[in-house]
């Protein structure tokens, strides 16, 4: 049954929203569970089915059609229950079906809430969702598919459809449609009989396919790319490329340079047009790539990184690719002056052991993100300081002459801090900022001697015993026993790659260590020590056992 109030002819322009009024049932619903949903939100003129999920059965459902944000203008209210079966949240899950069609009107605004009342509960929204039609696109004409690179003119007609209220089918207006093309997407916007049409010079062989992606305020919906028509481009052309920088004069890494230009490929007229399908690499120390405007001109803002030329280029990626290869540069150039920085450089230690050298390695470049230029005639001194604002020369040296490499080092024997610096540099290049750790404490280091799993080979089951010694160097690199410590005890099985713990075991006065075990199979052991606030930790060398 359904019942209309004052008007019943909806406009086009109206939002639609879909209420469940009322789900009544021979118990009161009031603080239980309840939930509704409608199935086919796109139906246009059709049944409404509606779902009802509670933990009591439903007896009947009243649904109103309603303007958003306004009183309900229809109801339906003949509904038939189709089913009814569990879901693990939900005892009772019931299928409604409308007896008679429901005309819903078309809109590009237009959306569904679904709410219900329960018992004297409030009104509650549960989903929403949207009334527009599914599109679809009919096949592609493309003309033609191959083509000359001399002239390579393509021509791509399609058209979109949908279907209106009524379920005929209509051409979908205005709506814009993407063409894919040798990797580039292309809009188009379709006509009053939802046809599109477009020409393009092909410059690589490629599929041409079409896909519609809807606006939020689009009256359609999507519709998904369809199969691609390949184009397939014979031979090749010449091509050319022109570029300037600006400004002139002095500028430094991290200054901001304009780069413009124009790529242009040759009909086989002879006359030259503009290349808008590829991008251009635009280069001085990095890359910046763009994409010509309709006229072939290009026009990019590029950050310096380094002394270099502007250049263009264009490349001819593949076997497919028709557009021959081209390169230019800009004449004048920038006159860069290069800031410097320190690179590569190796991490400082957290913890080094007393009497070792703390050694720390890097190259000085010219400013770049990816790769340095060489900095010639360069010196770099290592500096260490016990309180981090004092600092002593520990060592010094030059930049290598081929990469400007360096490496230095020096003994350690107290807590402190370590940095590098650049204290010598050629012409137009600016000092890097200094490298400095963080606090490198210092810790007596250890080790284990005469490590042993014996006997060997030994009988299956019999017991084996593990010994070694653990001892720590002092400043005048005498090793001693280190006593009252504990050590772990790894196996590794023979064939596989994992150390387990078997057990631990403890030092005496003189750093000497034993524990026995069961020998179960072929297998190296080792002992380790984790270390501790005075002491670095340390693995000793692994010792393999023939078990019989």
């Amino acid at each position: 049954m359904i019942k209309k109030w004052s008007s019943p002819v909806i406009p086009l322009a109206l939002a639609l929203a879909l209420a469940v009024l009322g789900l009544s049932s021979p118990h009161a619903f009031a603080a239980e569970r309840l939930r509704a949903t409608v199935d086919n939100l796109r139906t246009l003129n059709g049944p409404l089915v509606v779902h009802t999920y509670s933990e009591r059965p439903v007896a009947s459902v009243n649904v109103g059609l309603a303007v958003e944000g306004e009183a309900p203008y229809a109801t339906v209210a003949d509904f038939t229950l189709v089913s009814t079966t569990r879901q693990t949240d939900w005892p009772y899950v019931q299928k409604w079906q409308s007896a008679a069609p429901v005309r819903q009107e078309l809109n590009s605004r237009a959306s569904v809430s679904i709410r219900f009342r329960a018992g004297d509960s409030a009104e509650v929204p549960m989903v929403s969702g949207n009334l527009r039609p599914a599109t679809w696109f009919e096949p592609l004409q493309v003309t033609p598919t191959t083509v000359d690179a001399g002239d390579p003119r393509v021509t791509v007609r399609g058209r979109l459809f949908y279907k209106d209220a009524d379920g005929q089918v209509q051409g979908a207006h205005g709506a814009i449609v993407r063409l894919h093309y040798e990797a580039l997407d292309d809009p188009i916007t379709t006509g009053p009989d939802g046809r599109f049409e477009h020409v393009y010079y092909a410059h690589r062989s490629f599929p041409v396919g079409v896909k519609y992606s809807a606006r939020r305020t689009d009256p359609y919906d999507h519709a998904y790319a369809i199969r691609g028509v390949m184009v397939t481009v014979n031979g090749t052309v010449p091509t050319r490329l022109s570029v300037e920088a600006t400004p002139q004069g002095t500028v430094f890494p991290g200054d901001v340079i304009t780069v413009t230009g124009k790529a242009e490929w040759q009909h086989r007229s002879g006359e030259w047009l503009p290349i808008t399908t590829r991008r251009i690499q635009v280069r001085c120390g990095t890359s910046t790539y763009v994409r010509p405007a309709a006229d072939g001109t290009f026009r990019v803002d590029h950050k310096l990184t380094d002394r270099c030329a502007v250049t263009a280029t264009l490349e001819r990626a593949t076997r497919a690719e028709a557009l021959e290869a081209a390169h230019a540069v800009a004449n004048p150039t920038p006159d860069v002056h290069l800031r410097t920085r320190f690179q590569q450089v190796s991490p400082w230690p957290a913890v080094v052991a007393r009497g070792d050298r703390v050694s720390v390695s890097g190259r000085l470049v010219s400013q770049k993100q990816s790769w340095g230029h060489t900095v010639h005639d360069a010196r770099v001194r290592l500096e260490f300081s016990r309180d981090g604002q004092n600092w002593v020369t520990v060592d010094e040296g030059p930049t290598e002459s081929n990469n400007s490499a360096f490496d230095l080092s020096a003994p350690a024997r107290y807590n402190g801090h370590w940095r590098i610096r650049a204290v010598s540099l050629p012409d137009h290049h600016t000092l890097p900022e200094t490298v400095t750790s963080g606090l490198v404490n210092v810790k007596d280091k250890t080790r284990v001697t005469g490590l042993n799993a014996f006997p060997e080979p030994i009988t299956r089951g019999r017991a084996l015993l593990v010994q070694g010694t653990l001892q720590w160097r002092a400043l005048d690199g005498v090793w001693h026993g280190l006593r009252d410590r504990r050590v772990t005890v790894y196996f590794q099985a023979k064939g596989t790659k994992t150390w387990r713990a078997m057990g631990t075991a403890g030092t005496d006065a003189r750093g000497r260590l034993g524990k026995r075990f069961t020998a179960t199979r072929d297998g190296s052991w080792r002992v380790a020590f984790t270390g501790g606030p005075f002491y670095t930790p340390t693995t000793s060398s692994a010792d393999y056992v023939d078990v019989r």
